[in-house]
């Protein structure tokens, strides 16, 4: 219990310490745009590392626990003890189990922690990347002209103008807070390739990896080369 409580106290120390480190990295990412996507892309990593040492941590522990159960019904059996008898006591197999079970356990409970903190920095860090990209962000295009080119009305920030985007995934995208073309521009392929791999097989088909290309074309107004863009990718993609 001691020991179970100092470790606490510990990571509670740590967290606070990480808390003042985010604090000292938004006041420096506000000065310096240049550092904040490098920043954000190791927290995410972090968090990535974390959420799959809990999955292989928990997958231990199930087979553990399985070896566990197989070690106890073989200590009570074949002549388990008569009712006014004490259980045997648990064998040296048993006992190195719990054991293992508890340690797994333990670090489980640390690993929730460090997750916790890390998807807190990708939180503060992603709203200092958001407000450096609203800041960037071009004035609108002119959507008559686009209509011009394109040979259809174009509603502004519409991403069903992009090619592989339909209305689903243009709804996911916005649940996701990617609401414009120009955040569209600046999304990260790997939070766009997590969204569709969320929302299951169905998705999971769609390729991102023009969509970031193709909404930067269209925030900054710039429709010939968004048309022959598309034209190209007609040749090896379909709209959802």
């Amino acid at each position: 219990m001691l020991y179970t409580l100092s470790t606490w106290a510990l990571w509670l120390v740590l967290a606070a310490l990480i808390g003042g480190v985010v604090g000292w990295l938004l006041r420096s990412l506000g000065r310096s745009g240049g550092a904040d996507t490098a920043a954000l892309d190791a927290a995410r990593d972090d968090a990535t590392r974390a959420r799959s040492r809990i999955t292989e941590l928990e997958d231990s522990i199930a087979r553990l626990e399985l070896n566990l159960a197989d070690a106890e019904i073989r200590r009570d059996q074949p002549s388990p003890p008569a009712a006014n008898e004490p259980l045997p006591p648990p064998s040296a197999e048993v006992i190195e189990l719990s054991r293992k079970v508890a340690e797994q356990q333990h670090w489980i409970s640390e690993l929730r922690v460090r997750l916790w903190n890390s998807e807190a920095k990708n939180r503060d860090l992603q709203a200092v990347v958001d407000s450096h990209v609203v800041a960037a962000a071009p004035p609108e295009p002119d959507l008559a002209a686009a209509a011009h080119v394109l040979g259809v009305p174009v509603r502004m920030n519409d991403f069903t103008v992009i090619e592989g985007i339909g209305p689903a995934i243009a709804h996911l995208c916005v649940n996701r807070g990617i609401t414009t073309w120009w955040s569209m521009a600046n999304a990260d392929l790997s939070v766009l390739r997590s969204m569709l791999a969320e929302a299951g097989p169905k998705f999971q088909v769609h390729d991102p990896t023009s969509w970031p290309q193709q909404a930067r074309l269209l925030a900054n107004g710039e429709w010939e080369k968004f048309r022959r863009l598309v034209d190209a990718l007609r040749s090896g993609y379909d709209t959802e």
